[in-house]
């Protein structure tokens, strides 16, 4: 097992989840892995976000090696994830929605195989799914909430879900995080874990409505993608998921995909000239 004390990074891009934030922050908090850095921020949240941020501070400046809360007029959360990655200072870095959790050992888990790895950018591990109440669930084949031990419950996890809508995708081999499958549609699970210096030449704009699949698209060019079958993380599914129509989700994810594409050509021509 790795015995190394890498820093770590923990990014998180907040927006009016004052109902969930201090759970999700107490994850953090909770981690096995002790080397870590907290980095917040409130992208102009209308609620009590803030509050319930601040409220945490002192326990947070206990727990962590370096602490950094900031607030921001809204901007949206590429532009927010985008600086929550150029502020960070660790070997690696992991995020976590401010509506979600961490398990307790997410980190470590994660920052074992990475360290052990040096060949692979990205490792992530399964989603559970919870409600409003912190509870446990599982959805229905519309994705419906129901208890797990209903007869209805199709999918348990986050992945189950993930795996039926990409059966192109073998989620236990390296064809997981290609980027010719990822060209296709985003199919990674939340709580993820990245090396930094790699991450930190993305470039995240209000080009790429969809920052987890253009990050995902960028770094799956530069490594390779790891899937922990193992719950690490909970996804948190309640009445503010941002589910969107259709004709939306398609015209975002156009946007997203034409963009990750010009910048794939630009990099290929810059690497012609620089090897002539």
């Amino acid at each position: 097992m790795p015995t190394s004390n890498d820093l770590i990074s923990v990014v998180m891009p907040a927006y009016n989840y004052e109902q969930y934030v201090q759970e999700s922050i107490e994850s953090i908090i909770n981690q096995t892995y002790k080397n870590l850095e907290l980095i917040i921020i409130d992208d102009g949240s209308t609620d009590n976000t803030w509050e319930k941020i601040n409220q945490l501070k002192k326990k947070c400046e206990k727990r962590f090696a370096r602490v950094v809360f900031m607030r921001q007029s809204n901007q949206g959360t590429s532009i927010t994830l985008q600086k929550l990655i150029n502020m960070s200072s660790g070997v690696y870095i992991s995020s976590v929605s401010s509506d979600d959790r961490f398990y307790c050992n997410a980190i470590a888990v994660e920052h074992d195989f990475l360290a052990l790895h040096p060949e692979y950018v990205f490792v992530v591990g399964n989603n559970d799914i919870v409600n409003s109440n912190s509870e446990r669930i599982g959805w229905d084949v519309y994705r419906n909430p129901v208890e797990l031990s209903d007869e209805n419950c199709r999918y348990k996890t986050f992945c189950d879900w993930l795996m039926q809508i990409r059966p192109d995708v073998n989620f236990f081999s390296d064809d997981f995080g290609t980027y010719d499958s990822l060209e296709k549609g985003n199919y990674i699970p939340n709580g993820w874990m990245i090396r930094s210096a790699i991450a930190k030449d993305v470039d995240l704009s209000e080009k790429t409505p969809m920052e987890d699949w253009y990050l995902n698209l960028y770094l799956s060019q530069r490594g390779k993608f790891h899937y922990i079958d193992q719950i690490l993380y909970s996804y948190r599914w309640h009445g503010k998921n941002t589910i969107l129509k259709q004709e939306t989700c398609e015209m975002l994810s156009k946007k997203t995909l034409r963009y990750a594409k010009r910048k794939k050509m630009i990099e290929k021509i810059l690497r012609f000239f620089r090897n002539h």
